[in-house]
């Protein structure tokens, strides 16, 4: 499942309105992805947070792992705390993204620790606060049909890309949270073998992943050392 409609919905001239204050007063951060979006055009801005509860600090917007909490931002947005706080389970990251007026960002996956999908146990939503008809948010090529207020199951492990191509500032809450049996309640039941393949992913996949990158590494290291044993003996052969 690559999305999925949750049958929630929040007011959104109330979002509006913390949304107002957010951009009068603070600072956002240049997203810490720059291989997908030019720099200052993803920006964004932590209201619960692990690595760093500083919304001006970049650490913010990073995911270290365990339980989140509120950055003194939050304390200032009593709506978006009632809206976080509404999703009965462990919020572990909450962010306002905005995207500038025609900009886009590129197809790619999620990875590392942000391998988020109904199966792995930990999930990303999407609530859109302004949005447009000429934004385009997709996953595996199909455009997810977000409106302001509505949340969205999105399974960032399947290539996804936005293009904003309207004039205005595209501003998304996204939450990052722990599945539990209300999270479950608010999806469609999942087939036996999604469930199978959810323990396979839970038990091994990060050990896949870590063997992956260290003989990633590995061979990176072994091609270099190669290299300069060749470029030291071409070098000798000069002499």
């Amino acid at each position: 499942m690559d999305a999925c409609k949750l049958p929630i919905e929040f007011k959104v001239d109330e979002l509006l309105a913390d949304l107002a204050y957010v951009e009068n007063g603070t600072q956002w951060l240049t997203h810490p992805d720059y291989t997908v979006a030019k720099a200052g055009d993803w920006t964004a801005v932590a209201l619960v947070a692990s690595a760093s509860l500083d919304p001006k600090d970049p650490n913010s917007l990073r995911y270290r792992g365990g339980a989140g909490a509120p950055t003194e931002l939050l304390g200032s947005c009593p709506v978006l705390a009632r809206v976080i706080a509404s999703f009965r389970t462990d919020v572990h990251r909450a962010r306002l993204m905005n995207l500038r007026p025609g900009t886009k960002i590129s197809p790619h996956r999620d990875y590392g620790a942000q391998r988020y999908s109904l199966e792995r146990g930990f999930i990303r939503v999407h609530i859109p606060i302004r949005t447009h008809e000429r934004v385009h948010f997709l996953i595996n090529g199909n455009r997810v049909p977000m409106k302001a207020g509505e949340a969205w199951y999105t399974n960032v492990c399947q290539p996804h890309a936005v293009e904003n191509a309207s004039d205005v500032h595209r501003v998304h809450l996204v939450l990052d949270m722990c599945v539990n049996d209300w999270v479950r309640s608010m999806l469609p039941a999942q087939s036996l073998v999604n469930l199978a393949y959810g323990v396979i992913l839970r038990r091994y996949e990060r050990r896949f992943l870590a063997l992956r990158f260290r003989a990633r590494d590995l061979y990176g290291g072994t091609r270099k050392a190669l290299g300069d044993m060749g470029l030291k003996k071409l070098l000798r052969q000069r002499q």
